[in-house]
């Protein structure tokens, strides 16, 4: 694994990457605006939680933090695969637990 300004990449095979501070403003803020802030009135988000976008790998896989205290899923990764849980929820099978916590996550991607 190499660090690359404060977010680290794994570069074999399909490159899982842990985002840099200003790649997780970015993904974050266009989630939000996608999922939550321009939809339709009668597609509400399906999760009220607050997900950080933290990394990704393929094209298809996001990894998710949420950062909401109140949330069932509190300090939580999950893996959204093609989906979010604004867009789909937390319980849809497109959202797969990866880590229990942040920390958890990062031994685990590390140990890579």
């Amino acid at each position: 694994m190499q660090l690359i300004g404060g977010g680290w990449k794994w570069p074999f095979s399909l490159e899982w990457v842990l985002f840099d501070a200003q790649t997780v403003t970015t993904a974050t803020e266009n989630n939000f605006r996608l999922f939550v802030s321009e939809v339709e009135e009668d597609e509400p988000p399906m999760d009220s939680g607050f997900w950080l976008s933290i990394g990704c790998w393929s094209d298809k896989h996001e990894y998710l933090l949420c950062c909401d205290r109140n949330h069932s899923h509190y300090g939580v990764v999950l893996d959204g695969h093609d989906s979010h849980p604004w867009l789909n929820g937390v319980e849809f099978g497109g959202c797969y637990l990866m880590a229990k916590s942040f920390s958890e996550g990062l031994r685990l991607y590390s140990s890579n």
